[in-house]
C-alpha cells in the first residue's frame, strides 16, 4: 500500500478508533491534506471455521481477510465523513482513503506513516490495538516515530463539574511542555503551527517541583529553597521561547510557570486545552515524557489529545 502524504489514522473496530478516526478527518479537513484510515490485523485474526472448513492455502484465506476488513475500514470511513460532513460540508469530498495490512501493528503504523505529516491513533482499542497507549506498543510507536504522533482520548470530552483544583489553560488554547531543550523548541513551533491555523492563543508551560527531604530520625522534614528554582525555570522558559521564534504575534503566546511534576502539571493545565504538545526527549523531568512512567500518566489521563513531536 502506498500512503498519500498528508494524515494516517490507525483504526480498529472499537469505539476509541472511531474518536480517533473522527479527530484526524476534522484535521485533514482543516490542514487540507489526505487522509489514510488504516487496519492493521494478523493471523489471529483468522476464525477456526474459516480455516478448517476450506482447502484454501493461506495466502487466499489472507486475501478473503483483507478484502472482508477492507470492506469494514471502508463503511467505518464513510459514517465518519456523514457525521463531520454535517457540521463541515466540505468533508463531503474530502480525500480518505480506505486501507487495511497484515502485519504487527508497530511495524505496520511505523512504515506506512513513514511518508505523512501525522499518525493518529486512539487512546484504547481493540485487538491488535488494544495495548496501543497502554503498554509497550505505544512506546515503540512514540519512540520509533519520525513523524508527530497524536493520541486522541475517548470519549469526547464534556463540560462537567469534575475540572481539578489548580490553574488551567482555556479551551481555545493550545499547550506546549517546555523544558529548554531542543526538542521543546521543536515542540513549541508545532504548537504555534497548529494554534496559528486554528487561530487559538499558545500557551507555552515549564514546571518544576522541589521534593520534601525525608527527615532523619527524630527530625522533621525539610524543604529546599524554591525561590532560586522557580526563577530559573522563568528563565529558562523564556529563553526557550525566544530561541523557538514562533510566527505568532506575542500577545498570543503565553508563558506558564507551574509548581508540579511534569505529569501532574501539564495533565492538570491542559484539561480544558484544545490540545498538549510535547517533544519526544528533554531535560529532567521531560526526559522520561514519551518513554516511562511520565508518559504513562501523560497520555492515560490528559483530558484532550496529546500530540508528541520526534526528534
Amino acid at each position: 500500500m502506498t500512503t498519500p502524504r498528508g494524515i494516517v489514522v490507525g483504526i480498529d473496530r472499537s469505539p476509541g478508533s472511531v474518536h480517533a478516526l473522527d479527530w484526524a478527518l476534522d484535521e485533514a479537513v482543516s490542514r487540507e491534506v489526505p487522509l489514510t484510515a488504516l487496519l492493521v490485523w494478523d493471523a489471529s485474526w483468522m476464525d477456526a471455521p474459516e480455516v478448517s472448513l476450506t482447502q484454501d492455502t493461506t495466502e487466499t484465506i489472507y486475501q478473503r481477510i483483507g478484502a472482508r476488513e477492507l470492506a469494514r475500514v471502508q463503511t467505518i470511513v464513510d459514517d465518519a465523513r456523514e457525521r463531520l460532513a454535517a457540521r463541515t460540508p466540505s468533508a463531503r469530498d474530502h480525500e480518505i482513503v480506505a486501507a487495511q495490512v497484515q502485519g504487527s501493528p508497530v511495524t505496520s503504523l511505523l512504515e506506512q506513516s513513514a511518508d505523512a505529516e501525522l499518525l493518529v491513533v486512539g487512546r484504547r482499542g481493540f485487538g491488535t490495538l488494544a495495548h496501543l497507549v497502554m503498554g509497550s506498543v505505544s512506546a515503540n510507536v512514540v519512540h520509533h516515530a519520525h513523524r508527530p504522533v497524536t493520541v486522541v482520548p475517548e470519549p469526547p470530552r464534556r463540560p462537567d463539574a469534575s475540572v481539578p483544583a489548580g490553574r488551567h489553560a482555556a479551551p481555545a488554547t493550545v499547550v506546549v511542555g517546555v523544558d529548554g531543550s531542543d526538542s521543546s523548541v521543536r515542540a513549541l513551533r508545532y504548537g504555534a503551527e497548529v494554534a496559528a491555523r486554528l487561530d487559538l492563543d499558545l500557551d507555552a508551560v515549564s514546571c518544576w517541583n522541589m521534593p520534601t527531604l525525608a527527615p532523619a530520625v527524630g527530625g522533621t522534614a525539610w524543604v529546599p529553597p524554591s525561590s532560586g528554582l522557580a526563577a530559573e525555570t522563568e528563565e529558562t522558559l523564556a529563553r526557550t521561547v525566544d530561541l523557538a521564534a514562533l510566527s505568532l504575534p506575542a500577545d498570543r503566546v503565553h508563558q506558564v510557570v507551574l509548581d508540579a511534576s511534569p505529569a501532574k502539571g501539564l495533565i492538570t493545565y491542559a484539561r480544558l486545552a484544545e490540545r498538549l504538545v510535547v517533544g519526544s526527549r528533554g531535560l529532567g523531568g521531560f526526559d522520561r515524557l514519551v518513554l516511562g512512567s511520565t508518559s504513562s500518566q501523560v497520555l492515560r489521563h490528559t483530558a484532550g489529545p496529546v500530540t508528541v513531536v520526534p526528534e
